[in-house]
């Protein structure tokens, strides 16, 4: 045990010694860095414009601005021409317009009395239909919904209520608002978080995943200063045992300070949960990094086809685990991929169990003597 500890400090000084693992290091940091500049600035899947016909409408106008103030995915633009916003959309310039129109409330009106009309209360001018546009359609429904709300309450209280009574609009407002809810209907929620906001979040969502791939390389780059050190014949005088297990020495001292460095960058961006539970996944993580990495030693012998392997491996994570999207196909090959379990075993602590499996079966894989077992396909490689 004491000599592990020897080999993993002297590893862990020449590893910062090294320039590609110093950069692979900095990527950490840097990575955060861009990710917290770009969710600062004004961006979103969309772009919109607002206008009211009526500039004097202060109904409308109080409802456009409580379209601007709230965080959204959507980005909102303010026009004060009806004919500027449609030219925004036709040159490229917006996605969408939406336009309030000089007789919004009583189109509102209208729409709760179930008269049929032709008159719209919002004309919504888009340059192409989409998933996305249907998406902020579906926003804007949620945004009238109080006035139409309102409107079909006053509709009904006048017709099936008062039954030509007459009431103030005072007082129906003051019954109305005893009602009123302002908390939302509906929120996301993180297992060890409190309800955040989805839409804000959707630029920094994917950092885990981003920062999950950065220690599975520098897992990976640890086997490849491994094989640089055996052909500089640095293990001469070392017998082929220990040499097979100072692989794992090469891939504690490899991954222990990017780790480090992924918890800081987390907890710096607000996308950490339970310091406990953190510190847990990420030991489990690295352990199953540093298994998967010492079994791809142990099938790919050569230094150039394992190095020739890294972008195939890297890229098939980026792509089978759960870092933008998540998907069910090729289950088979996301089992065998640690990422995979990492960024799921965050909200659902049954991934936890998966982690151990997975190292044990790893662990134990690595312990037989593969020698026989491999010559055929340490031939075809």
């Amino acid at each position: 045990m004491k000599q592990f500890f020897l080999y993993y400090r002297l590893l862990r000084k020449r590893f910062l010694k090294k320039k590609s693992f110093l950069f692979i290091l900095c990527m950490i940091p840097l990575f955060c860095f861009g990710i917290k500049m770009v969710s600062t600035q004004d961006s979103g899947v969309l772009k919109i414009v607002l206008c009211a016909e009526d500039e004097n409408d202060k109904d409308v106008n109080a409802l456009l601005q409580r379209i601007m103030k709230k965080e959204s995915v959507i980005y909102f633009e303010m026009s004060d021409d009806a004919e500027k916003a449609k030219e925004a959309v036709k040159n490229n310039r917006a996605d969408a317009a939406w336009i309030f129109v000089e007789d919004y409330k009583e189109n509102i009106q209208t729409f709760a009395e179930e008269k049929v009309t032709d008159e719209p209360a919002i004309i919504v001018y888009e340059r192409e239909e989409n998933v996305v546009l249907q998406l902020a359609r579906m926003k804007l429904f949620g945004i009238i919904y109080p006035d139409v709300a309102y409107a079909v309450y006053e509709d009904f209280v006048q017709k099936e209520v008062l039954l030509g009574e007459e009431i103030s609009e005072e007082e129906l407002r003051e019954v109305y608002d005893r009602w009123h809810v302002e908390e939302n209907l509906f929120c996301l929620i993180n297992n060890d978080e409190e309800n955040f906001d989805g839409e804000k979040s959707y630029i920094t969502a994917p950092l885990r995943g981003m920062l999950s791939l950065l220690i599975m390389l520098c897992a990976l780059s640890a086997v490849m200063f491994h094989f640089q050190d055996k052909e500089q014949g640095m293990f001469e005088a070392t017998q082929q045992k220990k040499v097979d297990k100072l692989l794992y020495v090469y891939e504690a001292a490899a991954l222990t300070l990017p780790a480090l460095a992924v918890l800081i960058s987390l907890y710096v961006m607000n996308s950490a949960g339970n310091l406990l539970w953190e510190v847990l996944i990420m030991m489990l993580y690295l352990i199953d990094c540093g298994l998967f990495c010492v079994f791809l030693r142990k099938i790919v012998r050569t230094p150039k086809v394992f190095g020739g392997c890294i972008p195939f491996f890297m890229l098939s994570m980026f792509i089978l685990c759960p870092i933008f999207l998540s998907t069910k196909s090729l289950r088979i090959v996301q089992i065998l991929l640690p990422p995979y379990y990492y960024l799921n075993a965050v909200h659902d602590p049954g991934y936890v169990m998966g982690m151990v499996i997975y190292a044990m079966i790893a662990f134990c894989t690595n312990c037989i003597k593969m020698e026989t077992k491999m010559k055929n396909i340490r031939k075809k490689i």
